[in-house]
């Protein structure tokens, strides 16, 4: 029985411990994150981490901050910042970190409110003291601990398909673990295999495909551009990052602390995020405004842009800065 016992701790210390770093991790693109930046982009380093900003308009004018979701970047804003400095706003889109073309790192906090201090970090570069925040999916979560953490910079926020998690959700077994384990290099190691042999860029295309309410909107030029992160060298490692710090990025206090005007804009046939979920936050949320994208899914600044921008630019005309 001993004999038997140490032959299988010693298989399974094999197995978790020894065996990730013999094998070979299947080879990925290593492309400059250089070599991709997007016409009108340029590179800002704030806290140590390189980021791209997207800028229009000048300082003097009325200030809009765009982040986008999970998986997203700059691109997500494409239709939106031509719109904003045709009405006279000065705005930026910027890759949050782990995201688009920003620094690929598995040692940085990734947590939402840790995003939220960067995206202050970054406004602070760009020259702006308050705006506006638009938040897509994920970014609605960021803007939410943006406005509790910088609540003086925040005149309005704008809650696009948001992603937000609140302490009421009780995180999994699996949800607890797996921010424990990622600490351990092995298991890094392991994480580093199972991504770059399951998150193909086939299955990254299906996937976001699946967000579009049309799928045939995902056109090859589309697809390029929410791939190009995936070239990135530390691309696997960022993302592992990000799982490890989700649990942290619940709100800390309820929503109804939230004082500013708020617009919860959303698409009609989100199948990520349901249309239930957005009046919910509205209910959530003292006297938002609500608008439904119709023809639309969870991306409707991308499907329906047109009709996205006229909301968001009624709502940035109509409603009262703080």
């Amino acid at each position: 029985m001993l004999r038997r016992s140490r032959f299988w701790i010693s298989l399974i210390f094999f197995v978790l411990v020894v065996l990730p770093f013999l094998l070979p991790l299947p080879a990925q693109p290593d492309k400059s994150a250089d070599a991709l930046l997007p016409a009108g982009g340029r590179f800002v380093t704030v806290a140590g981490l390189r980021t791209v900003l997207m800028e229009v308009g000048s300082a003097g004018q009325p200030a809009v901050v765009l982040l986008h979701g999970f998986g997203g970047s700059t691109f997500s804003w494409r239709y939106t910042l031509p719109a904003l400095q045709a009405a006279g706003f000065h705005a930026i889109a910027l890759d949050l970190k782990g995201f688009g073309l920003s620094n690929k790192t598995f040692n940085t906090d990734y947590g939402h409110a840790a995003q939220a201090d960067f995206v202050a970090d970054v406004m602070t570069a760009a020259g702006i003291e308050h705006a506006t925040l638009v938040g897509h999916s994920m970014g609605g979560s960021v803007i939410a601990h943006f406005a509790m953490r910088h609540a003086q910079r925040a005149d309005r926020l704008v809650f696009v398909d948001a992603a937000i998690l609140d302490r009421a959700q009780t995180p999994t077994l699996l949800q607890r673990v797996v921010p424990l384990l990622l600490t351990l290099q092995p298991a890094q190691r392991w994480g580093q295999l199972v991504l770059r042999s399951f998150i193909t860029p086939q299955r990254t295309a299906a996937i976001a495909r699946s967000a579009y309410h049309n799928p045939a909107r995902l056109t090859p030029e589309v697809e390029r551009a929410y791939l190009a992160p995936q070239t990135l060298r530390g691309w696997d490692l960022a993302l592992l990052g990000i799982l490890r710090d989700a649990l942290r990025s619940t709100l800390p206090a309820a929503l109804q602390s939230i004082s500013v005007p708020a617009l919860v804009i959303w698409g009609e046939h989100d199948n990520w995020i349901p249309l239930a979920a957005g009046a919910h936050l509205r209910d959530m949320l003292p006297a938002a405004a609500w608008a439904v994208v119709p023809d639309a899914g969870h991306l409707p600044m991308e499907e329906q842009p047109a009709a996205f921008n006229k909301i968001l630019l009624d709502f940035l005309a109509t409603s009262p800065r703080r």
